[in-house]
Formats: structure tokens, sequence, C-alpha cells
């Protein structure tokens, strides 16, 4: 009898002890939520200054976090500066808020990117999101719209 009451306790404390690990490694992809990274563009030379035909982030993946209370973290966003004389790019970093999950805005702090890079609207299907940079404009149907495609990683 005592065999049989440690031969059962030993098989409930090994079977209570394994745990099904399927989704080890996946991502979750019913959620903007993750770290985003930049799979291709529309933008032409999009990290080469036009001057110099450098690298401007110097190797860098452009990155979107986004995060569960509606702000967003880019990192190494090779940004047009317009303003300058001659116009530059520039590589830079920055956060700003968004709304929406399947689809919505993204809109950037003051002084994250040279205007109008500062707003973008997104549709995420899956693992996939693209942003339209609508150069100011109020939707997402400009045929020059400049788009980035992101894969999520996490």
């Amino acid at each position: 009898m005592k065999k049989h009451i440690f031969l059962y306790t030993g098989l409930i404390i090994f079977l209570s002890s394994c745990s099904k690990d399927d989704d080890a490694g996946n991502t979750d992809n019913d959620t903007i939520i993750g770290e985003w990274i930049l799979q291709s563009t529309t933008e032409t030379d999009y990290n080469s200054d036009p001057d110099s035909n450098n690298d401007v982030c110097q190797g860098k993946t452009t990155t979107l976090i986004f995060d569960n209370q509606s702000m967003i973290n880019i990192m190494d966003m090779s940004a047009t500066r317009f303003t300058d004389d001659p116009i530059t790019k520039v590589c830079t970093a920055g956060v700003g808020s968004y709304s929406g999950d399947a689809q919505g805005e993204i809109v950037l702090d003051d002084q994250t990117f040279p205007p109008p890079k500062d707003r973008f609207t997104f549709v995420r299907n899956g693992n996939e999101i693209i942003l339209t940079d609508n150069n100011g404009g109020e939707n997402g149907d400009d045929p020059d719209a400049l788009k980035y495609t992101f894969v999520k990683v996490n």
C-alpha cells in the first residue's frame, strides 16, 4: 500500500510540475503593444544623407515600441530637415502618443522629428504595421505619402 501511495504521489507531483510552453517565443499578434522593427520603406535613400551618402543611423535598425499606456518610443529613425540649407538628414529618436490598435494615428512630441514628419497614420495587420507619413495631409490617400512597413519582434 505504501508503494502505491508513493507512486501516486510521485506521479501527481510529476504531472503538476510539467507545464505547456507551446507559446514560448511567439509574439502576440492581436495587439499593437510590443517592439516593431523597420522592414521596408517607400522613402528613397531612407538612411542615406544626400550630400555625403553616409548611413545616417550608422547601421542601427529603426524601432518602434508601443506600450499599454498609449505611448510610443521611436529609436533610430532617419528624418529629413527641410529647414536646413542645404537639406540634411539626421538620425533621431523620440516619444509620442498613439490612438487605436488595428488602425489609428501617431502624434510625436514637439521637437522629436522635423515637421511634417511628426504625424503618422497606421494600419496593423497581425505582425505587420504600415505607417504612412501624410506630409502634413489630413488623410492617408496621398499617392506621394511615404510608407514604412514594420514587423513585430515581441
